[in-house]
């Protein structure tokens, strides 16, 4: 056998194990995200990227805020549209609220508004991004400034 077809095979018997060991729920050495995210790159690795990013990509893309995961699975699949992975993200990861800051970010400005919208955008995070994008984004502004002020009109906790 040639180099490439030994990786190949080798690629094939390491997604098989891996996927039969992260469906068993044994993982000696290994954390589920951690064996998510090498399926994801075996698939990837074998002109498989539709299959990686459904079955491991939304799941194995990780950071310490919902923009830094955002970021992740773009850098990954540079390829996909956008605008769907972000929709993707909320939709499999929930909590939509706090997708706010990834959708203003990747400017998506109805999808961040739709986020806003929603309980769980922080009040502060929507002030902020109504001072950023006041003179260049009138309907965002003017959208989240009111839904700030509205959250923090429900909630006990004031900003001044």
């Amino acid at each position: 056998m040639k180099g490439c077809q030994i990786d190949a095979a080798v690629d094939r018997i390491g997604l098989r194990l891996l996927k039969q060991q992260a469906a068993t729920g044994d993982k000696p050495g290994y954390y589920e995200l951690s064996i998510e995210r090498l399926c994801e790159i075996l698939l990837i690795k074998q002109s498989r990227s539709d299959e990686a990013y459904q079955s491991y990509g939304l799941s194995a893309a990780n950071g310490t805020t919902n923009l830094a995961v955002y970021r992740a699975l773009i850098r990954a699949y540079p390829d996909r549209d956008r605008r769907r992975m972000l929709l993707d993200m909320i939709e499999t990861r929930g909590n939509k609220g706090k997708w706010f800051a990834a959708a203003k970010d990747a400017g998506f400005f109805g999808v961040a508004i739709e986020c806003a919208a929603v309980y769980g955008a922080d009040p502060s995070t929507l002030l902020r991004a109504a001072r950023n994008f006041l003179g260049k984004e009138e309907k965002l502004t003017a959208t989240v400034a009111l839904l700030a002020l509205s959250s923090m009109q429900l909630s006990e906790r004031w900003w001044v």
